[in-house]
């Protein structure tokens, strides 16, 4: 079954911020980064139960899942058929709060 990937606002915003701060040292840097951003958050289409749950999933109420992507988690929900983008945050970076 495949699922349909939806990048949320927010997590477009980060990705674009992101983005936007590598291009300030390298754009090609950036333009590889994104394109293999994109192409590992397009894999969730097929596999998405495969990440685990999120350390702070508990505090939101529902199953959020992490997909690790280099450096950077990115947190997303699966509902039904569709798999929701929430956020991408540097793995240095402290968790979204509930």
């Amino acid at each position: 079954m495949r699922y349909r990937v939806l990048v949320q606002a927010p997590a477009r915003r980060q990705l674009e911020e992101i983005t936007r701060r590598i291009a300030a040292d390298s754009p090609a840097h950036a333009a590889a980064w994104l394109a293999r951003m994109l192409e590992s958050v397009g894999s969730l289409s097929r596999f998405p139960l495969r990440s685990p749950e999120a350390p702070e999933a508990h505090l939101r109420g529902r199953c959020v899942r992490v997909h690790v992507v280099g450096d950077y988690l990115v947190r997303f929900t699966v509902l039904g058929r569709e798999v929701r983008i929430l956020n991408v945050r540097h793995g240095a970076r402290q968790p979204p709060r509930a």
